[in-house]
Formats: C-alpha cells, sequence, structure tokens
C-alpha cells in the first residue's frame, strides 16, 4: 500500500492530458493508491474547458469503472479556475452538484467574467506573464485578495499551484485557507514560491496537499520536486493531508467504505 493515500489532481483527454480516466485509474491502482481524482479543466477555460455534456459523460465513465474497480475510489472534480478579482469561480450554482471535488487555480487562457474583469483582472494578468512585466505592488496586493475571496465565498477544496502565472502575497492566501479549511497545494510540477514562504505558508498552520496535476498516466503521484522541498525545509511529510490517511476536504463527502 502506497503511503500516500490518493492522488487529488489529474487530468484526461477530456481537458488537455494524454490518458484516459481508465488509464489514470490503472496506474493509480498500480502504485497503491486508495483514490484518485479526475479533475479536468473547468467551463471557463478557452480551449481546453468542460462542458455540460463532457461532464456527464466522465461521470457515466467513472461509475463504471468504479464498479469494476472496487478497491479505488475515483472522485469526478474539477480544476476551476479563478475569473476575477471578487474571488469568482466558474462553478456556479447547480454546477457544484456536478462534482465529488473542486480544486481551484489561476490560468492564463480563461474566459473571464465579464469585460470589467477581462481589462482589470485577465490582460494585466495575461499579457504581465507573456511579455515578463514586472508585477507592481498594486496587482500583487489585488492577486491576494482574488485568491483570498475565492476562498471565503466558494467551498473549495484545495487552491492549485499558488502564485503560478498569478503572483501574490503566499502567506496571506495560505492564512485564509487555514481559516476556512482548504488546502494548499504542492504541485509536482510548479513549485511557485522559495523555501521561504512556504516555511512562511506554514506558519499558518495551514494543511498541505501533494498531488501531482499529471497530464499523462505516467506522472500519477510523480511529487519528486515537493518532496525535494520537505526535505530542504525540515517540513515533516506526515503533515501532509494526504499521506497515510484521507483527507478531510471542506467540500468533497467522505469516502463510504
Amino acid at each position: 500500500m502506497n503511503s500516500f493515500y490518493g492522488d487529488y489532481h489529474t487530468h484526461t483527454v477530456f481537458s488537455h492530458g494524454k490518458g484516459t480516466i481508465w488509464e489514470n485509474v490503472r496506474r493509480a491502482k498500480e502504485m497503491g493508491l486508495r483514490e484518485i481524482a479526475i479533475t479536468d479543466h473547468g467551463l471557463s477555460h478557452i480551449a481546453f474547458g468542460l462542458d455540460d455534456d463532457k461532464v456527464l459523460r466522465m461521470r457515466e465513465t467513472v461509475e463504471q469503472v468504479k464498479a469494476e474497480n472496487p478497491e479505488i475510489n475515483i472522485l469526478l472534480g474539477v480544476e476551476a479556475n479563478l475569473l476575477g478579482r471578487n474571488g469568482v469561480i466558474d462553478v456556479v450554482n447547480d454546477e457544484w452538484d456536478w462534482f465529488d471535488i473542486v480544486l481551484c487555480g489561476y490560468h492564463n487562457f480563461i474566459w473571464p467574467e465579464n469585460t470589467k474583469e477581462a481589462f482589470g483582472f485577465w490582460f494585466p494578468a495575461l499579457f504581465g506573464n507573456t511579455l515578463h512585466i514586472p508585477v507592481k505592488e498594486k496587482r500583487r496586493i489585488s492577486n491576494t485578495d482574488a485568491y483570498i475571496k475565492a476562498i471565503q465565498n466558494n467551498p473549495i477544496d484545495v487552491i492549485t499551484h499558488v502564485g503560478l502565472g498569478f503572483p501574490c502575497y503566499v502567506k496571506e492566501v495560505a492564512a485564509a485557507a487555514a481559516e476556512y479549511g482548504t488546502f494548499i497545494e504542492l504541485n509536482g510540477k510548479h513549485l511557485c514560491f522559495t523555501d521561504k514562504e512556504f516555511e512562511d505558508m506554514a506558519s499558518t498552520g495551514v494543511t498541505f496537499i501533494a498531488n501531482s496535476d499529471a497530464h499523462s498516466e505516467g506522472r500519477i503521484l510523480e511529487i519528486n520536486a515537493v518532496r525535494s522541498l520537505l526535505q530542504r525545509t525540515g517540513y515533516p511529510i506526515e503533515r501532509l493531508a494526504n499521506y497515510g490517511k484521507r483527507p478531510a476536504f471542506r467540500y468533497c463527502k467522505p469516502r463510504e467504505e
């Protein structure tokens, strides 16, 4: 049995992953995981977003795979997109009922909430990233507030790759996550903060979760960068939410054993 209970951030061909749900689950089983989440990109992603038809087909597949593989639990989730400075994300109203688990992160190629947010939120971040424009203090504060409002206003289980393409004050984001019971992800592909910033986040009492952000089956639970971070900083791996136990998620319901 793997010391990690599950990998809760994986993508499939339903967005821009290379593997199928079947293949991700098969790999997770090979690695001894007891749970895996399929978390393709949210509905506002321009190129790779989900829609209600895709979600319906994914749910049918997940239920079929679960019936044939009772030894591993499969969660149908989404990596939602942060859409504006007010913390709005692209899971709204009854759409929450579609998913077992909800992650959220910033991505460049999304449809903003409205025209005001296009010019005040999306364009500055997109072109700043593309042209490598230094982030001004006002923008960093605004980004931080957007993360915090998203956590406050939505029962998000995990904030993914915090700071990726969206510089912020990670300690303040972590403090809000700690207060509301949202996990901060240690992403196997993207660690967008310094060791000192990680230690600052840890000082807030936030709980971290290690995920692969796998876009192919071979990358399931590939978290070598996370292990290196923990070794450098002396942070106990046992404190990770998914190490040796099932995480106590904010939105995602407990597994029925």
